[in-house]
């Protein structure tokens, strides 16, 4: 449940959208196609841990997610408040740090989202990856 820290308004907006991909022999990475059947708890439990959710969820104050237009990808719109005592870490700042120690730590995304790579004549191929990109195109 996002926080309720909205008494001077939200700010640092940020909208993010995740994939899998997978590695191409031409080097390029090409987005897995996904059957998530519309089930946004189903495409967030498939991309996030739990532990990543809690980050989005307790430390924005405005959160919404959604499946990608293509169906394939989960979308994040998160934006912080300002917390009441301002000797405290902002929303921001506690995100930000959780985040990075989840990242570093191998415990945002799936782990069944990277896949090694398969070694070939025709060159290295197959290794799965995800992805996070930013988007201007915010969900609220």
């Amino acid at each position: 449940m996002a926080n309720s820290d909205n008494t001077y308004g939200v700010f640092n907006k940020q909208t993010k959208i995740m994939y899998q991909k997978q590695h191409q022999a031409d080097s390029s990475w090409d987005i897995i196609s996904q059957s998530f059947s519309g089930n946004l708890t189903t495409a967030k439990n498939f991309f996030l841990t739990a532990e990543a959710q809690a980050c989005i969820n307790d430390n924005g104050t405005q959160v919404q997610f959604a499946i990608t237009g293509d169906g394939n990808g989960l979308k994040w719109t998160v934006a912080f408040g300002t917390v009441a005592d301002a000797s405290t870490k902002s929303w921001a700042t506690k995100f930000t740090e959780a985040k990075d120690a989840l990242v570093s730590g191998d415990g945002w995304a799936k782990s069944d989202l990277t896949t090694d790579w398969v070694h070939s004549d025709e060159g290295d191929t197959g290794a799965k990856q995800w992805f996070v990109e930013d988007s201007s195109d915010h969900l609220f």
